[in-house]
């Protein structure tokens, strides 16, 4: 069974683009690709083009987004550009990251179903996916993992 992800990217607060990630999604998976990504791509305006930069720089949200694509997209199926407003109702974890290009940081969040299950920094959410901690599992109005 997949473990079923969305990311929806964001710059000030403006919705740009969704992808779906049929397998792996869980933090420790798909969301420690996705920390370990834009933790370590630095953001910056006006840069002529480079492959020997690729992956190191982005020139503005947009082009960090689209090398994460590229990064990820490795095979025929499993990952796909989704419309903004998707349901989610199937999927397990619903990440959001949103770029703010004032302060030049980042805000994430992780949804499981309708459950928050993370809310932080870029680097908060880094150290999160390394070792997750969820909800009590006892509660049973939160999803099991």
């Amino acid at each position: 069974m997949s473990t079923r992800a969305t990311v929806l990217f964001k710059e000030d607060t403006n919705p740009m683009v969704k992808i779906y990630h049929h397998w792996d999604g869980y933090p420790e998976g798909f969301g420690l690709e996705l920390a370990n990504f834009f933790s370590e791509i630095k953001i910056i305006n006006g840069i002529s083009s480079g492959k020997d930069i690729m992956f190191q720089f982005g020139n503005g949200f947009g082009c960090a987004v689209s090398q994460f694509v590229s990064k990820i997209k490795t095979c025929v199926g499993n990952v796909y550009i989704s419309t903004i407003d998707s349901d989610n109702e199937y999927i397990d974890f619903s990440y959001t990251i949103d770029y703010n290009s004032n302060e030049e940081e980042y805000s994430v969040s992780i949804k499981s179903y309708d459950t928050e299950v993370f809310n932080g920094t870029m680097e908060e959410f880094l150290e999160f996916c390394k070792n997750p901690t969820y909800p009590d599992e006892e509660d049973e109005d939160i999803p099991q993992f």
